[in-house]
């Protein structure tokens, strides 16, 4: 065998080894700082997470593992849905999370899909009922908000504490 024909059979096994672990648009390096991506977004942008390996999240995420990531939004595109669909402009961090779940099981639609967690931090929780006492307890402003997107199209799914 040729030093060039050796070097061709490296490059497809790695090619092939790559596919497997493609990365999906803005995956990999820095995030983009929030206030890049949305006017008057203040919160301070965690570095993007892809489940891989075995990861889960503390939810309902599992890893991508074997998933066909082709035509999967981008984490910029996610957090820009999320923040259009579910406004947290309080928030004091955000970190993108893609990850996959059982639709089945969450009532989210069929089979196992791919879903982008957009996780807010610091921000204060909706109290919808009057207090019981007077005056109302001060707010704990220390709570996750966390926003469900499908990951190939931003469509929103579901979103809460």
């Amino acid at each position: 065998m040729t030093w060039f024909t050796s070097a061709v059979l490296v490059c497809l096994l790695l090619a092939g080894c790559a596919d497997s672990q493609r990365l999906v648009p803005g995956e990999g390096g820095s995030a983009t700082p929030c206030d890049q991506i949305i006017d008057g977004c203040s919160a301070q942008r965690l570095e993007n997470i892809v489940l891989r390996d075995g990861a889960t999240t503390d939810g309902a995420f599992l890893p991508i593992d074997g998933l066909d990531t082709g035509g999967v939004i981008g984490f910029d595109d996610a957090l820009e849905s999320a923040w259009t669909n579910d406004y947290q402009g309080e928030a004091e961090t955000v970190q993108v999370v893609l990850g996959a779940a059982d639709a089945d099981e969450l009532r989210w639609g069929t089979g196992t899909n791919l879903y982008y967690a957009v996780k807010w931090g610091g921000v204060c929780p909706f109290i919808s009922d009057p207090p019981l006492s007077s005056p109302p307890p001060a707010p704990n402003c220390d709570a996750t908000h966390t926003t469900v997107l499908d990951a190939r199209t931003g469509e929103f799914i579901v979103s809460g504490e």
